[in-house]
């Protein structure tokens, strides 16, 4: 009886040494196999294939790589330099045509006072005109001074006016009219009268086109848009461009008398 609980107490320090190794092999295998885990991250071996060739030899290959995603680096654009500001160009304005100027009074002084003071005697001038009332001058040519002088109408487009005798030039002046200059020497007692109208109207141009709208150029420079009457020219020659967008240009040359006016009829 003492042999049998001899051996059972020798078999339970047996089994508890066993137990005890048995953990520390376990223990051993799970470190190898934590150390094996990690060493296989950091060095990954390619697998190689191994093919056998018609001729008995063998070849080696190795998967093909896969392609790394390349990053996108995005570009930023160069700075731009602002595009100076162009000035601004000025207009030139091309210079209208303009009939000749309206004589004003003469270029000399203003009598003050009255210009015929001290002289004695009376002189009658009479003329005959269609265009009064107009502007009239009476110029001293001895003293060279001047003064502004009223016409008196006596019916039947004559008119009059008295001064005292002397050395004078009459000068009269209307829109759209040549002007009148003409010396003038009267003695006490004498009548004077001019039987012709002293004023003569300026020709004019009366421009038509076919069709209407055409720029009018007369010695090139712009004088409106046909239909147009161009009035107070002087007695020569002019030359007339007719422009109109899709038609074609036209130039001529017109001569103008005294006293007359032309119309132009012209199909562009």
């Amino acid at each position: 009886m003492a042999y049998y609980e001899e051996n059972k107490e020798e078999e339970r320090k047996a089994n508890k040494v066993a137990g005890y190794l048995l953990i520390f092999l376990m223990l051993i295998i799970v470190g190898v196999m934590i150390y094996s885990i990690f060493s296989s991250r950091e060095k990954v071996k390619p697998i190689t294939f191994t093919t056998q060739t018609p001729f008995g030899m063998e070849s080696t290959s190795t998967p093909p790589k896969t392609p790394t995603p390349e990053k996108t680096i995005k570009k930023t654009p160069p700075p731009t330099t602002p595009k100076p500001t162009p000035k601004p160009t000025k207009k030139i304005k091309k210079k209208k045509f303009e009939p000749p100027h309206l004589d004003g009074a003469p270029e000399l002084d203003r009598a003050t006072g009255n210009m015929f003071a001290g002289k004695t005697g009376k002189v009658k001038i009479i003329i005959f005109s269609k265009a009064f009332p107009a502007r009239s001058y009476l110029i001293d040519t001895v003293n060279n001074t001047y003064r502004s002088i009223k016409f008196k109408h006596i019916g039947k487009k004559r008119y009059k006016i008295e001064i005292p005798p002397g050395e004078y030039r009459l000068k009269i002046v209307k829109k759209n009219y040549f002007t009148f200059n003409t010396p003038l020497v009267v003695e006490n007692g004498d009548k004077a009268e001019l039987g012709a109208d002293p004023l003569i109207k300026r020709p004019y141009l009366n421009i038509k086109t076919n069709p209407h709208g055409a720029r009018i150029l007369i010695n090139g420079r712009f004088a409106g848009i046909a239909p147009k009457i161009i009035p107070g020219l002087d007695d020569t020659t002019y030359t007339v461009t007719l422009k109109k967008q899709g038609y074609r240009t036209k130039t001529f040359k017109v001569k103008l008398k005294k006293g007359k006016g032309l119309t132009k009829s012209i199909r562009l």
